[in-house]
């Protein structure tokens, strides 16, 4: 009783959350009126074939004006899904807004996957998948951080020769994400060879064209009481189970992922930036502290 008491007060602290976030959001979303003129709202598109082992899957990624991108199964777009929305500008009148999708490019994306697993669940920690799943075109974790890696000309990972690689990768937003704030994506690296480590920054952005533009590269040797806080963390995460995180009603919050490549052995990582359960709090941990050597190290 006392565990389904607290899970019922989570959920209503976090409908009380929802409500408030909506009562205060200034896009307002309507039935479309014949009277309204409506101001395009451009949204550029880029086919991409997504390779994966020996599968390529079509997908369409969709850029907005603030940077921030979603993805559609397919090549085409079905214009009758338009939504419609207004915008209350502060002091100003409301402005009417449609989207308009226009096409980037006539050239084609071609995009290996930087994982050598599928992601399926944002909501566990996957380990160790012989083979990937099954996969599901509702599920676009995977493309979405390749994309962000590939943009950032990042490194893959897995081919990794460090003795430990982590990184985070931030944010994904989702589908509803019409904010009139740019949206940055940036990786956090941290290479360590026994002794040695070495952080690395990646940030960049859409421009108004919906072309990526890496805005920072940056890169530090780290002190070593510093590789050994983050080895402590390291070895306190039991990576030969699966953790649940409960989020309770929508999920709303950014997302993140974190990798970890060890010699052989590597894992990933996919959750929201805030999670109201979290049985093994060293996620959580390795997480802001890379964060906090990014910040110390590479303002």
């Amino acid at each position: 009783m006392k565990k389904a008491r607290i899970i019922y007060n989570l959920l209503l602290i976090k409908v009380v959350i929802l409500i408030s976030l909506f009562s205060c959001s200034k896009k307002i979303h309507y039935v479309i009126d014949s009277n309204t003129t409506y101001k395009d709202y451009i949204i550029r598109t880029e086919k991409m074939d997504f390779h994966i082992d020996d599968t390529v899957i079509n997908y369409t990624v969709l850029i907005r004006p603030n940077g921030s991108f979603y993805l559609r199964y397919g090549g085409n777009i079905d214009t009758s899904y338009i939504t419609y929305f207004s915008s209350i500008k502060r002091g100003k009148k409301i402005e009417h807004y449609r989207e308009k999708f226009v096409l980037k490019t006539d050239s084609l994306l071609s995009l290996k996957s930087y994982f050598p697993i599928l992601i399926t669940h944002d909501s566990s920690v996957i380990n160790h998948y012989d083979s990937p799943k099954d996969f599901n075109f509702n599920y676009t974790y995977e493309p979405e951080y390749s994309l962000i890696l590939n943009n950032l000309n990042e490194p893959n990972l897995i081919e990794s020769l460090q003795n430990k690689s982590i990184r985070i990768i931030q944010p994904i937003y989702g589908s509803s994400s019409y904010s009139e704030t740019p949206i940055t994506y940036s990786s956090v690296r941290l290479s360590i060879n026994y002794k040695n480590g070495f952080l690395h920054y990646s940030e960049g952005k859409y421009d108004s064209l919906a072309n990526f533009i890496v805005n920072k590269k940056d890169s530090c040797q780290i002190k070593e009481k510093h590789i050994a806080k983050i080895n402590d963390i390291i070895q306190n995460i039991e990576f030969d189970q699966e953790y649940y995180f409960a989020e309770i009603g929508l999920d709303i919050h950014e997302k993140f992922l974190i990798e970890i490549k060890m010699n052989e052995d590597y894992y990933v990582f996919e959750r929201g930036l805030l999670n109201y359960y979290n049985k093994n709090k060293q996620l959580r941990d390795l997480y802001y502290n890379l964060i906090w050597l990014k910040m110390k190290y590479l303002k």
